[in-house]
């Protein structure tokens, strides 16, 4: 299920086969929640955010600007996957998240399943410890994704994840965004502190990135004013303060 849903791999299986996949359908819709939601498959969806919210990170400045650049980094991440893809190569799927958190699974789970042409193979020593080998060293790329939040709260996430870069993307479609509404915000400046992709801009009015916010609505649960809502965005906008009058608030 998640690797249909994974437009990253389903885009670069196509650019490699130079054809339409069907396999790949169900990757539109999350194209469309990206579409309406922004990076919403990063804060609610993704395995890979899912384990890195439970290891222990260190935190960051929320205004620290040399971390800030880092992000640049996921779309040269991106690039060298596509760029693969184009060239016929699929071997950068390996940084693709989903590919990380379910490769491991399903190589641990590979010797206790009957029916596998090596487990079947009863007696062959061998064949069964190159199977544990490829599974422990199949673990290698997630552990790397978790131990990066030793650096950053969300480190990967933010910096070097190509579906997330791919995400990023097409987020700065007009959509639900995150916006602030200026006239009750009090610049307490909690909603940049809780915030784990640093998305939220102090100097813009504590507007948030459209190519960061994951939608997590962590802002929203700490915002003593309630300054913070999810509401149609402008078009393109990378980030864009909000003066309305008292509107209708999407609920989490």
């Amino acid at each position: 299920m998640f690797s249909r849903l994974d437009l990253l791999v389903g885009v670069a299986s196509m650019l490699a086969s130079r054809s339409l996949m069907g396999f790949w359908a169900a990757s539109l819709v999350t194209l469309a929640l990206t579409i309406v939601f922004g990076r919403a498959w990063c804060g609610w969806l993704c395995p890979v955010g899912t384990l890195v919210e439970l290891v222990p990170s260190h935190h960051r400045p929320a205004n620290d600007t040399a971390a800030a650049k880092w992000r640049y980094g996921k779309y040269v991440v991106l690039a060298i996957v596509l760029g693969g893809g184009l060239v016929g190569s699929l071997g950068p799927m390996v940084l693709d998240p989903i590919t990380i958190a379910m490769r491991p699974l399903q190589e641990l789970a590979r010797p206790f399943l009957g029916g596998d042409a090596v487990s079947a193979a009863a007696g062959v020593d061998i064949a069964r410890t190159a199977v544990h080998i490829v599974a422990l060293l199949s673990l290698v790329p997630l552990v790397a994704v978790l131990a990066l939040n030793a650096i950053d709260r969300r480190f990967w996430c933010r910096n070097l994840c190509p579906f997330g870069a791919l995400l990023a993307l097409v987020s700065l479609l007009p959509g639900l965004r995150r916006r602030v509404d200026l006239q009750t915000c009090t610049s307490c400046g909690r909603c940049a502190k809780a915030c784990p992709t640093a998305a939220i801009e102090r100097a813009d009015g504590y507007a948030s990135s459209s190519a960061e916010c994951i939608d997590c609505m962590a802002c929203i649960d700490v915002c003593p004013s309630h300054a913070n809502a999810i509401r149609p965005a402008r078009a393109f906008s990378l980030a864009a303060p909000y003066r309305p009058a008292a509107e209708t608030r999407l609920s989490r």
